[in-house]
Protein backbone atom coordinates (compact mmCIF):
# COMPACT_ATOMS: atom_id res chain seq x y z
CA UNK A 1 0.00 0.00 0.00
CA UNK A 2 1.44 3.37 -0.99
CA UNK A 3 1.10 6.64 0.98
CA UNK A 4 -1.79 7.91 -1.15
CA UNK A 5 -3.79 4.71 -0.71
CA UNK A 6 -3.12 4.76 3.04
CA UNK A 7 -4.28 8.34 3.36
CA UNK A 8 -7.44 7.56 1.38
CA UNK A 9 -8.21 4.49 3.50
CA UNK A 10 -7.56 6.42 6.72
CA UNK A 11 -9.80 9.27 5.59
CA UNK A 12 -12.56 6.84 4.67
CA UNK A 13 -12.42 5.22 8.13
CA UNK A 14 -12.52 8.59 9.86
CA UNK A 15 -15.48 9.67 7.71
CA UNK A 16 -17.37 6.45 8.54
CA UNK A 17 -16.77 6.90 12.27
CA UNK A 18 -17.92 10.52 12.10
CA UNK A 19 -21.03 9.50 10.17
CA UNK A 20 -21.83 6.81 12.73
CA UNK A 21 -21.47 9.25 15.66
CA UNK A 22 -23.64 11.87 13.94
CA UNK A 23 -26.41 9.51 12.89
CA UNK A 24 -26.31 6.60 15.35
CA UNK A 25 -29.68 7.53 16.86
CA UNK A 26 -31.47 8.11 13.54
CA UNK A 27 -30.33 5.26 11.25
CA UNK A 28 -30.83 1.52 11.47
CA UNK A 29 -27.15 0.60 11.38
CA UNK A 30 -27.85 -3.11 11.15
CA UNK A 31 -29.63 -2.55 7.83
CA UNK A 32 -26.93 -0.13 6.65
CA UNK A 33 -24.21 -2.66 7.51
CA UNK A 34 -25.98 -5.49 5.66
CA UNK A 35 -26.50 -3.34 2.60
CA UNK A 36 -22.88 -2.18 2.71
CA UNK A 37 -21.72 -5.80 2.95
CA UNK A 38 -23.90 -6.76 -0.02
CA UNK A 39 -22.47 -3.89 -2.08
CA UNK A 40 -18.91 -4.91 -1.16
CA UNK A 41 -19.53 -8.57 -2.09
CA UNK A 42 -21.08 -7.52 -5.43
CA UNK A 43 -18.15 -5.20 -6.16
CA UNK A 44 -15.63 -7.98 -5.45
CA UNK A 45 -17.58 -10.45 -7.62
CA UNK A 46 -17.83 -7.97 -10.50
CA UNK A 47 -14.08 -7.23 -10.23
CA UNK A 48 -13.20 -10.95 -10.26
CA UNK A 49 -15.50 -11.66 -13.21
CA UNK A 50 -14.09 -8.70 -15.13
CA UNK A 51 -10.53 -9.90 -14.57
CA UNK A 52 -11.44 -13.46 -15.58
CA UNK A 53 -13.20 -12.21 -18.74
CA UNK A 54 -10.26 -10.03 -19.74
CA UNK A 55 -7.79 -12.89 -19.17
CA UNK A 56 -9.92 -15.25 -21.27
CA UNK A 57 -10.32 -12.66 -24.04
CA UNK A 58 -6.64 -11.68 -24.18
CA UNK A 59 -5.40 -15.30 -24.17
CA UNK A 60 -7.87 -16.78 -26.64
CA UNK A 61 -6.49 -18.15 -29.94
CA UNK A 62 -6.84 -15.67 -32.78
CA UNK A 63 -6.28 -15.46 -36.51
CA UNK A 64 -2.68 -14.34 -37.07
CA UNK A 65 -1.48 -12.84 -40.33
CA UNK A 66 1.89 -11.36 -39.33
CA UNK A 67 5.09 -12.80 -37.88
CA UNK A 68 8.62 -11.36 -37.67
CA UNK A 69 7.29 -8.15 -39.20
CA UNK A 70 6.20 -9.93 -42.39
CA UNK A 71 2.54 -10.30 -43.36
CA UNK A 72 0.83 -13.00 -45.38
CA UNK A 73 0.27 -11.64 -48.88
CA UNK A 74 3.17 -9.17 -48.73
CA UNK A 75 4.78 -8.76 -52.19
CA UNK A 76 8.31 -10.09 -52.58
CA UNK A 77 9.66 -6.58 -53.07
CA UNK A 78 8.15 -5.46 -49.75
CA UNK A 79 9.95 -8.31 -47.98
CA UNK A 80 13.24 -7.29 -49.54
CA UNK A 81 12.57 -3.69 -48.53
CA UNK A 82 11.76 -4.65 -44.91
CA UNK A 83 14.34 -7.38 -44.34
CA UNK A 84 17.03 -6.83 -46.94
CA UNK A 85 18.71 -9.49 -49.05
CA UNK A 86 18.29 -13.03 -47.72
CA UNK A 87 21.20 -15.07 -46.44
CA UNK A 88 20.11 -17.83 -48.81
CA UNK A 89 17.60 -18.13 -51.62
CA UNK A 90 16.00 -21.45 -52.54
CA UNK A 91 13.78 -22.36 -55.47
CA UNK A 92 12.12 -25.71 -54.72
CA UNK A 93 9.15 -27.01 -56.69
CA UNK A 94 6.82 -25.68 -53.99
CA UNK A 95 7.95 -22.09 -54.53
CA UNK A 96 10.64 -19.53 -53.76
CA UNK A 97 12.03 -19.28 -50.21
CA UNK A 98 14.11 -16.55 -48.59
CA UNK A 99 16.24 -17.72 -45.65
CA UNK A 100 17.51 -15.17 -43.13
CA UNK A 101 20.07 -16.03 -40.45
CA UNK A 102 19.02 -14.35 -37.19
CA UNK A 103 21.76 -15.78 -34.96
CA UNK A 104 24.02 -18.82 -34.74
CA UNK A 105 21.03 -21.05 -34.00
CA UNK A 106 18.04 -19.10 -35.31
CA UNK A 107 16.65 -18.76 -38.82
CA UNK A 108 13.65 -17.11 -40.42
CA UNK A 109 12.21 -18.48 -43.64
CA UNK A 110 9.78 -16.59 -45.85
CA UNK A 111 7.92 -18.71 -48.41
CA UNK A 112 6.37 -17.23 -51.54
CA UNK A 113 3.71 -18.19 -54.06
CA UNK A 114 3.39 -16.04 -57.17
CA UNK A 115 5.84 -13.60 -55.52
CA UNK A 116 3.60 -13.08 -52.51
CA UNK A 117 4.18 -14.35 -48.97
CA UNK A 118 2.34 -17.57 -48.20
CA UNK A 119 4.22 -18.51 -45.03
CA UNK A 120 6.72 -17.31 -42.43
CA UNK A 121 8.65 -19.83 -40.33
CA UNK A 122 11.00 -19.31 -37.38
CA UNK A 123 13.59 -21.88 -36.30
CA UNK A 124 15.48 -22.05 -33.00
CA UNK A 125 14.75 -18.56 -31.70
CA UNK A 126 16.30 -17.94 -28.27
CA UNK A 127 14.44 -16.96 -25.11
CA UNK A 128 15.69 -13.36 -25.25
CA UNK A 129 14.18 -12.72 -28.69
CA UNK A 130 10.93 -10.76 -29.10
CA UNK A 131 9.83 -13.56 -31.47
CA UNK A 132 10.40 -16.37 -28.96
CA UNK A 133 6.73 -17.39 -28.82
CA UNK A 134 3.68 -17.75 -30.99
CA UNK A 135 0.36 -17.15 -29.21
CA UNK A 136 1.77 -18.34 -25.90
CA UNK A 137 3.70 -21.38 -27.22
CA UNK A 138 7.50 -21.26 -27.02
CA UNK A 139 10.34 -23.33 -28.42
CA UNK A 140 10.71 -26.45 -26.29
CA UNK A 141 7.03 -26.64 -25.31
CA UNK A 142 5.18 -29.94 -25.69
CA UNK A 143 2.21 -31.14 -27.71
CA UNK A 144 0.11 -31.18 -24.52
CA UNK A 145 0.78 -27.49 -24.01
CA UNK A 146 -0.36 -26.86 -27.58
CA UNK A 147 -3.60 -28.81 -27.21
CA UNK A 148 -4.25 -27.26 -23.78
CA UNK A 149 -3.94 -23.85 -25.42
CA UNK A 150 -5.73 -24.46 -28.73
CA UNK A 151 -7.86 -27.55 -28.15
CA UNK A 152 -7.95 -30.77 -30.16
CA UNK A 153 -8.79 -29.20 -33.54
CA UNK A 154 -5.23 -29.43 -34.90
CA UNK A 155 -4.52 -30.99 -38.29
CA UNK A 156 -1.66 -33.34 -37.39
CA UNK A 157 0.91 -34.66 -39.87
CA UNK A 158 3.45 -37.25 -38.70
CA UNK A 159 6.69 -38.50 -40.21
CA UNK A 160 6.96 -42.19 -41.11
CA UNK A 161 9.41 -42.85 -38.29
CA UNK A 162 7.05 -41.16 -35.80
CA UNK A 163 9.66 -38.74 -34.44
CA UNK A 164 8.33 -35.49 -35.88
CA UNK A 165 4.86 -33.94 -36.17
CA UNK A 166 3.24 -30.81 -37.47
CA UNK A 167 0.28 -29.31 -35.62
CA UNK A 168 -1.60 -26.92 -37.92
CA UNK A 169 -4.54 -24.67 -37.00
CA UNK A 170 -6.07 -23.29 -40.23
CA UNK A 171 -8.56 -21.03 -38.43
CA UNK A 172 -5.68 -19.27 -36.64
CA UNK A 173 -3.31 -19.57 -39.64
CA UNK A 174 -0.53 -20.94 -37.44
CA UNK A 175 1.42 -24.19 -37.11
CA UNK A 176 4.03 -25.82 -34.87
CA UNK A 177 6.68 -28.37 -35.77
CA UNK A 178 7.75 -30.79 -33.02
CA UNK A 179 10.52 -33.36 -32.75
CA UNK A 180 10.45 -35.87 -29.87
CA UNK A 181 7.52 -33.85 -28.46
CA UNK A 182 9.36 -30.51 -28.30
CA UNK A 183 8.53 -27.45 -30.41
CA UNK A 184 11.42 -26.77 -32.79
CA UNK A 185 9.74 -24.49 -35.34
CA UNK A 186 6.58 -22.44 -35.65
CA UNK A 187 5.04 -20.11 -38.16
CA UNK A 188 2.06 -18.62 -39.94
CA UNK A 189 0.64 -19.67 -43.28
CA UNK A 190 -2.08 -19.04 -45.81
CA UNK A 191 -4.43 -22.03 -45.39
CA UNK A 192 -5.56 -21.75 -49.01
CA UNK A 193 -2.17 -23.35 -49.82
CA UNK A 194 -0.51 -26.44 -48.35
CA UNK A 195 1.66 -26.00 -45.27
CA UNK A 196 4.97 -24.33 -46.20
CA UNK A 197 6.93 -27.09 -44.40
CA UNK A 198 6.76 -30.86 -44.24
CA UNK A 199 7.80 -33.60 -41.83
CA UNK A 200 11.09 -35.37 -42.45
CA UNK A 201 12.19 -38.78 -41.24
CA UNK A 202 15.29 -38.76 -39.05
CA UNK A 203 17.21 -41.03 -41.42
CA UNK A 204 16.51 -38.62 -44.29
CA UNK A 205 18.24 -35.82 -42.35
CA UNK A 206 21.47 -37.80 -41.99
Amino acid sequence: MNIGTGLFAGGAIIAMVALFVAAKDRWNWRTVAMRGLAVAVCAIAIGWLSEWAWTWYSERPFKQSELWGVKLGDPLQDVRFKKGLPTEERNPETGLSYIYKLSESALASVRFKNEKVRGVILYGVQSDSPYRELQGIRFGDTSKQITDRFGDSALITSSKDGLTRLYAFPDSQIFFGLSTDKVEIFGIYDPSYPLPVGVTDRDEKQ
